[in-house]
């Protein structure tokens, strides 16, 4: 089977998430509003790379901006979700030092599966950082964030999938861009279904969201 065939599923599956999102927009808490925005970048850069693809143009040079520009916006949505001052200090910090070593190594200048593994690996790890944290800081107090703990966990769920998974396929990107082609249909395979898991989880996550949301904050036991 042909590995191209494997892109559509996607984006394909990337709409129903988005839909969810696009409906939900106005009300939704600044951390879905921010995933929504992502979710129209991961399209629009995925139609861009397809179309390079089927017209035999090199786009691994691409995924090096896009992988910044997806740690920006995860970035800024669990700067959403844990309202921490401490926490929402590190995100940035762990943010600028993923820029600072894009630039300090050139990385965009250097051989194109190099790039794909080094920004792959490097961002999946912090923002499986990210989702780890929320966790923890989450199950300090199940009372908190009552009413979103439902969908937010959807959604930090579909993350820490998704990235986990991607620390393993790009640390031996290399390796498999090298096989044969049996090998990288087996990458496209499951990498695809990887994604396919996390859009679910994440249109779960749109869908648990409630009508009306309360502020962020925990919550008061009603005992003296």
């Amino acid at each position: 089977m042909n590995p191209a065939n494997w892109l559509l599923l996607f984006p394909v599956s990337l709409l129903l998430p988005l839909a969810l999102g696009v409906v939900r927009f106005r009300k939704a808490p600044m951390a879905y509003r921010v995933l929504t925005i992502y979710l129209v970048y991961s399209l629009l850069s995925d139609a861009f790379t397809i179309t390079l693809y089927f017209l035999n143009v090199p786009n691994l040079w691409f995924w090096g901006i896009y992988g910044t520009g997806e740690l920006l916006l995860l970035a800024l949505c669990f700067y959403y979700l844990l309202p921490h001052p401490i926490i929402r200090f590190s995100i940035g910090i762990a943010a600028l030092l993923f820029l600072s070593y894009l630039v300090a190594t050139r990385v965009f200048s250097g051989e194109p599966i190099q790039v794909l593994g080094n920004v792959q690996v490097m961002e999946s790890a912090i923002i499986v950082l990210y989702a780890l944290v929320y966790f923890v800081w989450i199950y300090r107090d199940p009372m908190r964030f009552r009413e979103m703990a439902s969908a937010n966990f959807s959604l930090v769920a579909g993350l820490i999938w998704y990235f986990s998974g991607n620390l393993l396929f790009y640390s031996v990107a290399r390796a498999i861009y090298h096989d044969p082609e049996l090998s990288l249909w087996k990458f496209y395979f499951f990498h695809n279904i990887n994604h396919l898991v996390m859009n679910l989880l994440m249109a779960r996550a749109f869908w648990q969201l409630p009508k009306s949301i309360a502020p962020m904050h925990p919550v008061q036991s009603s005992k003296p």
